[in-house]
């Protein structure tokens, strides 16, 4: 085919002296005071639906729980504050086994047949890292007992604050797999 046919140059309009441009709004004209307004807080309520929670959520968040919350913690309390009882709550990360718990698949659970599972379990330590308390929040009830009888005979390297060893508390997983 052909190449296209040259555009025609345009005719310049001609412009008339007495005529005058108006001049563009300069856009440094506008209400500063705006500038210095703080932007309005929008809550975030379009976080997609994934496994086990929300985006950006973590194990053991509370369905409308704040971003940058504590499992445990409270609304308009402060990260990394204590909890009532002198105990602060800590990332499961920020405390290292010294002793890992290596529960056995209880019987009655192999017999349900309920195949992989992991349990989320809260552990207290005292400052030497010695669990005192463990609360089993998901897992079938099956589990259960075999899961608290194993974190109570793990050891970690105790929570630090401030560099002074201090009472922690943290959600850990267990999982048991059926071999």
């Amino acid at each position: 085919p052909p190449p296209p046919a040259a555009a025609e140059p345009e005719e310049e309009e001609e412009e008339d002296p007495e005529e005058e441009e108006e001049p563009e709004p300069d856009v440094m004209d506008e209400d500063v005071d705006e500038l210095d307004k703080e932007p309005p807080k929008e809550e975030i309520t379009n976080q997609k639906p994934v496994k086990g929670g929300m985006e950006g959520g973590v194990d053991g968040g509370e369905e409308g729980g704040e971003l940058g919350g504590t499992p445990g913690g409270e609304k308009g309390g402060k990260i990394g504050g204590e909890l009532g009882d002198g105990v602060r709550t800590v990332h499961h990360k920020d405390v290292k086994y010294k002793r890992e718990p290596y529960p056995q698949y209880p019987k009655a659970a192999k017999d349900l047949n309920l195949g992989d599972v992991t349990c989320l379990v809260r552990v207290w330590i005292d400052e030497s890292g010695v669990p005192y308390r463990v609360e089993v929040e998901k897992c079938p009830k099956a589990f259960h007992r075999e899961t608290k009888e194993a974190m109570l005979k793990a050891r970690w390297f105790p929570a630090r604050f401030e560099g002074e060893k201090i009472p922690a508390q943290f959600l850990t997983r267990v999982k048991y797999v059926l071999n």
